[in-house]
């Protein structure tokens, strides 16, 4: 009985040893993995910091242009290059109130703008790297005058950094909202409706990261670009707005603002495309906008700002840009688009025409018109000349 007892206690002995053995082998091989899996997170946030959460590069980090964003000595000084950096009588983008921000952002237009018209863009954190090559394309053309507007703080830190021309977007963006623009066109009651449905929109920020294509969060910051464009035009000066998707070969705005009273519109099959467009500050204009701003109220922002113009626009207002000297993504598709831009008869493209920015730098890199040293590491793109050429303008430049 007792040797039965002791090989029972033995066996037990035995089965707990084994058990603790495996918990243990099982603890060591979970603790692993979640190191692992910190240390992935870490690296990630690390990613992520270099282009949202912590913008500590400068333009030569992170582009690293032939021309310098401080190499102001690289053209004569013209209508649309400063020689020397511009002086302003106080900081721009201070966060002291939204007064104070809107007064910066009326003097960085003024600084530079040139008889009263402004080449303007605006920004999130999630697209400074096309932001950087696009800046890059205008330097090496002789432009260096224009205002980015961010629409979040880390945006607004990056392009600070980088020592391009910023201001603070968010307040006009979210501050000002579509009522004041709206309230000429409607009657109390509906504007009352309208208001509300506004500041429920608002409650909500625009996203600081890149989105794709026809999502939501893409179509509201679309939406934001109209908002930019009417306080440009309220500040007293005509406005060149693009994306930041572009590349330039040539600085057009000598010869465009000079082409009459019309607005001028990059053509997208039989749309106007409203990442490039040239826009007078007229009474016609600021109708346009308002008109725009009712219907993002009334579709309740299901759509983008290029749908909504092109459903209120007239068609004697559809004064298009002349093609292949300023092109869209989908031109640039095929053969002769690309053929087009190395026999130098494109000024300026619009890379729309994909989904999101990785396609965007893919096709940039393959069709030559990627200025900046490298490509950004999230288009996941091989590092060398095979993939990413060098546009042929740099060439001719010897850049």
């Amino acid at each position: 009985m007792n040797n039965m007892l002791s090989k029972s206690c033995y066996y037990y002995f035995y089965f707990y040893y084994i058990f603790f053995f495996f918990l243990i082998i099982i603890t060591k091989i979970n603790v692993e993995c979640f190191q692992e899996k910190d240390k992935n997170n870490i690296r990630n946030k690390k990613q992520i910091g270099n282009s949202l959460l912590l913008p500590k590069m400068r333009e030569k980090e992170a582009c690293n242009c032939p021309i310098a964003v401080n190499d102001y000595g690289a053209h004569q000084k013209s209508d649309w290059w400063e020689t020397t950096k511009s002086k302003f009588t106080k900081k721009t983008a201070t966060t002291t109130g939204d007064d104070d921000e809107n007064d910066d952002a009326k003097e960085m237009l003024e600084k530079m703008s040139f008889n009263k018209t402004v080449l303007v863009m605006m920004t999130n954190a999630g697209e400074v790297d096309l932001l950087d090559n696009y800046l890059c394309s205008l330097r090496v053309a002789g432009l260096n005058k224009y205002v980015v507007f961010a629409t979040d703080e880390n945006a607004l830190q990056h392009l600070k950094y980088r020592k391009y021309n910023a201001v603070d977007g968010t307040n006009i963006i979210n501050n000002n909202s579509y009522e004041s623009s709206s309230h000429n066109n409607n009657n109390n009651n509906n504007n009352n409706n309208n208001n509300n449905n506004i500041r429920e929109e608002k409650k909500d920020k625009l996203t600081s990261k890149d989105v794709e294509f026809g999502q939501k969060a893409w179509k509201r910051l679309t939406q934001a670009k109209l908002k930019i464009v009417e306080f440009v035009m309220k500040s007293g000066f005509d406005v060149f707005l693009t994306d930041v998707d572009i590349v330039t070969f040539k600085n057009f705005m000598p010869e465009l603002i000079q082409t009459g009273e019309k607005n001028l519109w990059l053509r997208d099959g039989q749309e106007v495309n409203t990442g490039f467009y040239f826009m007078r500050k007229k009474t016609s204009n600021f109708n346009l906008l308002a008109s725009a701003f009712k219907r993002i109220v009334e579709t309740h922002g299901s759509h983008d700002d290029q749908k909504i113009i092109n459903a209120i626009i007239k068609s004697s207002q559809k004064i298009f840009l002349p093609t292949p000297r300023f092109a869209n993504g989908c031109f640039l598709k095929n053969a002769a688009g690309l053929q087009a831009v190395l026999e130098g008869r494109v000024d300026a493209v619009h890379v729309n025409c994909a989904q999101s920015k990785v396609q965007k730098v893919k096709i940039m890199c393959r069709r030559r018109l990627w200025f900046c040293q490298k490509p950004p590491a999230s288009a996941h793109l091989a590092h060398n000349h095979d993939i990413c050429e060098r546009p042929h303008v740099l060439h001719k430049n010897n850049l």
